[in-house]
């Protein structure tokens, strides 16, 4: 982090998954600074994979959390505003809540997340900040991924050339300037700053349904009968189809508002496209399509 990056910083995260992982390898193979983790509840494993894969130094322990430079939520955003919600600590089984570890921070740390969506997340931080007002709430979402999940699916090269959004809650010009490069360190592109509002709009649009399309495109009939008459854009239209169910269907429905007007202009289209068709209107598909065509070429 140019003068900064000299000093060794302690990096927090929480989840250790693909996301979580591949923060956790990035940061422990592309800077000199420390990572310490857990998983998602004290069940999880993913912790002890990590410390044997050398990507973090150690776990996340009561101890680690004063030491803390920047905390970084890579669970889903539901989970993200439990673990952020100030004054309900959840039961042990659970894990902990904000009621426990919020105070532990020291003065100037950025808390950060790796969520999908950021209304809620944002909401949460806002509420956090209240009470935490040193705390440097910055809310985030890596545009990077794929179909596999789990921390065995996580490297160190993930964000290599991706982008990543920023919604600065309640933080310092100089801390969102951290962050910006601290995450520029581990490969990504320059950042882009945005509001929840906006960002939720996009999301639905430009990965939401996406997959959704994708998911619906592999359950059409013919889906078990394609070996053979397939090739590369039945590839990539059904890449995104391989996804966790559980965490797309919660991304799904806690955007619900914005995904359900994306879908419905893209409703919208493909009737169009299939009222030209069904009437051998040529010239209508022809001019659908090339509109189409010439709509990519600007992107």
């Amino acid at each position: 982090m140019g003068e900064k990056s000299i000093k060794k910083l302690n990096i927090g995260i929480i989840g250790l998954g693909l996301i979580g992982g591949s923060f956790a390898r990035a940061f422990s193979t592309k800077t000199p600074h420390r990572v310490f983790g857990r998983g998602r509840t004290p069940a999880s494993e993913s912790a002890s994979a990590a410390l044997k894969a050398g990507a973090i130094a150690g776990e996340l322990t009561d101890a680690i959390w004063p030491t803390l430079d920047v905390l970084i939520f890579a669970v889903n955003p539901r989970t993200t505003v439990e673990l952020l919600a100030v004054g309900r600590g959840l039961a042990p089984a659970e894990g902990f809540g904000g009621g426990k570890y919020l105070p532990l921070l020291k003065p100037g740390c950025i808390v950060t997340d790796a969520g999908g969506i950021k209304r809620g997340v944002v909401a949460a931080m806002e509420q956090a900040a209240q009470k935490y007002p040193a705390l440097q709430f910055i809310a985030a979402h890596p545009m990077a991924g794929r179909e596999f999940s789990g921390f065995s699916a996580s490297f160190a090269e993930l964000f290599a050339g991706a982008s990543v959004l920023l919604i600065p809650v309640n933080a310092s010009q100089a801390a969102l300037e951290a962050l910006k490069e601290l995450l520029s360190d581990i490969g990504f592109n320059t950042p882009k700053v945005t509001t929840a509002a906006e960002h939720d709009k996009m999301i639905a649009y430009t990965s939401q349904l996406c997959h959704a399309i994708s998911a619906c495109y592999c359950l059409n009939p013919l889906s078990s009968e394609h070996e053979g008459f397939s090739a590369g854009s039945f590839k990539d239209l059904t890449r995104v189809a391989r996804l966790n169910a559980q965490m797309w269907a919660e991304l799904f429905c806690d955007n619900a508002d914005e995904l359900s007007a994306t879908l419905e202009e893209f409703i919208a289209q493909i009737s169009a496209l299939k009222r030209a068709v069904e009437a051998r209107d040529e010239a209508e598909v022809f001019n659908i399509l090339s509109n189409a065509n010439e709509r990519r070429l600007t992107f």
